[in-house]
């Protein structure tokens, strides 16, 4: 492994420890190194000679890194499955092999392997792993001359303590998946707001980008024949440069529509700009729509306008707006589609409109009848203010 990656795997590793599983997850880890050094202090109380106390050095040595690989992974991740299961029965192997040859001072432990290997192992191997465990420590109990009632009572004391120590891993383990969780949603969120903003500078940009075009090839065909309007026209362009530019950059600081009424006068002027009727049948006053309603229904106004402009050659735009049994609905409808244009067929901007009503509990339809009109149709929820 380079040292590029080591490093890099280092400071992942330190960003871990910042979590709120820390306290936890070292507690567990902790707590069970110092019972795997337990035997070892026992043993050199009561060492008979040189020998023993090397053996038993060498043995905790192992079982405090074999410990280690086991409950670091465990509680931090990082690691496989299946070496995660490997190296816990490696463990628990080891233990009980300790047991069976080095004496009572190792029978205290016996719980650890066990914990763990609920925690690695579906619960029928576990079940078989503990009582597999379990039987290693009362045979080496009675082997080393204990009674058949304090190898009972060791077997219960390892039952016990192996629950508790369970229930303190799975804790460590559920508060990696809890911080995981977290990072997953804060990411979501992060790509939400990404597409959110995606979806609205492209509203915002295609509708100034066709009222410039629009007035770009008025002024053009009126330059000569009539050089006030094509002035005026030019004005209007740079008007609409600036005013596309303020609505962008408020975009990307939370842009709000500054209301129905507003985006309506907006989209009359730029109708009789190209030379388009715009017929409204309101309903409903603009100030009575509930502010989220408001929203979301000047964006389909502006959408269904600018289509109308881009993919066909109206004479008429109708903006139909009511509000009966608990919705509000907004209607936008032109005829003259140009056979071209793709009827029926959403784009990037009815996708976008689509997915704002959703996330307000509104549903959309687009339709082109026979007479060649189009109308998008959007309802969302909510009564008006009477």
């Amino acid at each position: 492994m380079a040292a590029s990656d080591r490093r890099a795997r280092l400071r992942e590793q330190l960003d871990r420890l910042r979590t709120p599983q820390l306290s936890v997850a070292v507690f567990v880890v902790c707590v069970g190194l110092l019972l795997n050094v337990e035997p070892l202090v026992l043993t050199l109380v009561d060492a008979a000679d040189a020998g023993e106390v090397v053996g038993a050095v060498l043995a905790v040595a192992l079982l405090v890194l074999a410990y280690s690989q086991v409950t670091w992974p465990l509680v931090f991740g990082g690691l496989g499955q299946r070496r995660l299961v490997l190296r816990a029965t490696a463990y628990a192997f080891g233990v009980g092999v300790l047991c069976l040859a080095l004496g009572p001072h190792w029978f205290d432990m016996a719980f650890l392997p066990v914990a763990l290997l609920f925690t690695c192992l579906p619960v029928g191997a576990a079940l078989a792993g503990a009582a597999a465990s379990i039987a290693t420590v009362v045979w080496g109990a009675l082997r080393f001359g204990s009674e058949v009632g304090e190898a009972a009572q060791l077997a219960v004391h390892t039952v016990l303590l192996a629950a508790v120590f369970y229930v303190l891993l799975r804790l460590a383990t559920m508060l990696r998946y809890v911080e995981a969780g977290r990072e997953a949603a804060e990411r979501a969120a992060i790509v939400e707001e990404r597409v959110r903003l995606g979806r609205d500078l492209h509203d915002v940009a295609v509708h100034h980008f066709t009222a410039i075009r629009l007035k770009a090839e008025i002024a053009t065909r009126l330059y000569d024949a009539e050089p006030p309007r094509a002035r005026r026209e030019l004005v209007e362009i740079a008007d609409a440069s600036v005013q596309g530019l303020s609505r962008v950059r408020s975009l990307i600081h939370g842009y709000r529509h500054s209301g129905f009424g507003r985006t309506l006068a907006e989209a009359a002027n730029l109708l009789q700009t190209a030379g388009v009727e715009l017929r409204s049948e309101l309903e409903v006053r603009p100030e009575q729509l509930p502010e989220v309603t408001e929203q979301v229904l000047c964006w389909v106004l502006t959408e269904g306008v600018t289509n109308a402009l881009r993919h066909s050659s109206p004479t008429v735009v109708i903006v139909r707006l009511d509000a009966r049994d608990g919705r509000t609905s907004l209607q936008v409808s032109n005829d003259g589609v140009l056979p071209t244009a793709p009827g029926g067929r959403r784009g990037h901007g009815l996708a976008g409109l689509s997915e704002r009503l959703e996330a307000v509990g509104g549903t959309m339809s687009s339709v082109r009848t026979a007479d060649d009109r189009f109308t998008v149709t959007a309802s969302v929820p909510g009564e008006v203010c009477r």
